[in-house]
């Protein structure tokens, strides 16, 4: 299977994922999420501008804009079935969650942990 195939698969399930789980929360935390050609925009109405989540295919990198961070870079390790931060090694689920964290109440990322996890409390 050629490279920039397996690139274009697995940042389109990473995208999808993200899509996902932020459109479950999203009409209950007044998000705006919207995905254009690839695109992921989010906007958190208490940070001042807009997260931009996409695939740089020529890298095969996904690229983060955070308002808050600046811009970080993440490509994908097949050994760990992970996308990792190209400069501290962040994974980029938990980069993307202590970005989110504070806007999100607790009860909901902790019953979402939960249950992703299958724990009963």
């Amino acid at each position: 299977m050629d490279n920039s195939f397996m690139f274009a698969e697995f940042a389109q399930i990473l995208l999808d994922e993200i899509f996902s789980r932020i459109h479950a929360f999203e009409s209950i935390l007044s998000w705006d999420i919207n995905e254009r050609s690839g695109v992921l925009e989010v906007k958190i109405p208490a940070v001042p501008s807009v997260y931009l989540i996409h695939q740089h295919n020529t890298l095969e990198q996904i690229w983060l804009s955070s308002p808050l961070s600046g811009g970080w870079h993440f490509t994908f390790d097949a050994s760990s079935n992970t996308w990792y931060d190209t400069r501290k090694k962040y994974p980029f689920f938990l980069m993307l969650f202590s970005e989110f964290k504070p806007h999100i109440p607790k009860s909901l990322w902790i019953d979402s942990l939960l249950k992703e996890h299958k724990v009963s409390v």
